[in-house]
C-alpha cells in the first residue's frame, strides 16, 4: 500500500480525497463484479438459471445433441445434419427414481437407451415426444427397472412453464423410457397424469425449430431427428447448483443499478465537497492569522 505523507494541508486533503475515490472504486467494482462473475463450466450459467425460477434444485443435467436424416436418402451416419441440441435439468431431489431412469437411459448403462432414438411424435405448440429406443414409433421403450414399468413417484412439479421435461405413458403407473418437453407455457392440463421430472434449460431456439417441423398425420416428422450424441454432468447431489433465488442477479441496464451509481456519485461529490470546505475555511484561518500578527 502507497502512503503519501502529511507534509501539509495540501497534502492531507489529497490524501483525504484519495481515499473517497477509493470508497468509490471499490463500491462500483462491488456493484460490477457480480454480473460479470460466470460460474465455472461445471455449474450452471446465469442464463441457464433464468429458467429454473421457483423450481427444485437441479442434480444432473443432460444435453442431447440432435441430427436429422433425410427420409429417402441412405442412412449414413457421419452424413446427417446435426440440427441443434436440448440440454436439460433433472430434479433429483424431488423425483430420484424418475431422473435416475432417465440418468440410466441416458447413460446407455445396460446397453440399450436414447442414443440413435427418434423424436417419433411432435405436436405443434403442445410436446416434442421421444424415448422409445425400441420401436421408434410410440409403442415400445421400456424403463431400467425390473418389470419394465413404474410408478407415478409424484406429482409435485407443475407443468408451468414451456420446456417441462416429463414422462409420457400409457395410463396411471405404466411409465417407461417414452418422454415429452412441453413446447407451450401452459399445460397445466397433465398436472396430476403425467410427472414432471426436469427442465429445458438451454437449447429453446433448438426446441423452437423442432416446434414448427413437418409432420404427417399421426404427428410423426417426415424426416427422422435422432439423438446423435449424449452428455451426462452430475452436480453430486446439487451441492453445485444455485437457486435463482438466491442470487442476486440485478440487469446492466437497470434503473435500481443505475440508481446506486447516482447515490455513491452524490456521496463522493457531497464528501469531497466538504473536505474541500473544511480545507479552505482552515487555510483561511491561518490567513487571517498571519494577517493579525503582520498587523
Amino acid at each position: 500500500m502507497i502512503f503519501i505523507p502529511w507534509r501539509s494541508s495540501s497534502h492531507r486533503l489529497y490524501q483525504k480525497v484519495l481515499i473517497v475515490l477509493s470508497i468509490f472504486s471499490t463500491c462500483c467494482l462491488g456493484l460490477i463484479i457480480p454480473h460479470e462473475t460466470d460460474l465455472s463450466v461445471d455449474r450452471l450459467s446465469f442464463k441457464e438459471l433464468e429458467h429454473l425460477s421457483n423450481d427444485p434444485v437441479v442434480t444432473h443435467t443432460v444435453e442431447f445433441k440432435l441430427s436429422k436424416q433425410v427420409k429417402g436418402e441412405l442412412y449414413v451416419y457421419g452424413n446427417s445434419i446435426e440440427i441443434g441440441s436440448l440440454k436439460v435439468g433433472l430434479f433429483g431431489t424431488v423425483v430420484p427414481i424418475t431422473a435416475e431412469n432417465f440418468l440410466q437411459l441416458s447413460n446407455m448403462t445396460f446397453g440399450y437407451g436414447y442414443e440413435k432414438s427418434i423424436f417419433h411424435r411432435i405436436v405443434e405448440n403442445f410436446v416434442i415426444q421421444g424415448g422409445d429406443f425400441e420401436r421408434q414409433d410410440g409403442t415400445g421403450g421400456h424403463s431400467v427397472f425390473n418389470d419394465g414399468k413404474f410408478l407415478d413417484e409424484n406429482f409435485n412439479i407443475k407443468h408451468s412453464k414451456k420446456g417441462r421435461l416429463s414422462m409420457a405413458n400409457a395410463g396411471p403407473n405404466t411409465n417407461g423410457a417414452q418422454f415429452f418437453i412441453t413446447t407451450t407455457e401452459d399445460a397445466g392440463f397433465l398436472d396430476g397424469k403425467h410427472v414432471v421430472f426436469g427442465q429445458l434449460i438451454d437449447g429453446f431456439d433448438t426446441l423452437s425449430l423442432l416446434n414448427k417441423v413437418s409432420t404427417d398425420s399421426n404427428d410423426r416428422p417426415h424426416d427422422d431427428i435422432y439423438i446423435s450424441d449424449i452428455k451426462i454432468t452430475d452436480f453430486e447431489n446439487g451441492d453445485k447448483t444455485i437457486n435463482l433465488e438466491d442470487i442476486p442477479v440485478v440487469p446492466l441496464d437497470d434503473s435500481s443499478m443505475l440508481s446506486k451509481y447516482k447515490y455513491l456519485f452524490f456521496f463522493c461529490i457531497c464528501a469531497i465537497g466538504y473536505l474541500t470546505k473544511k480545507h479552505y475555511y482552515r487555510r483561511q484561518l491561518v490567513t487571517d492569522i498571519k494577517d493579525n500578527d503582520y498587523y
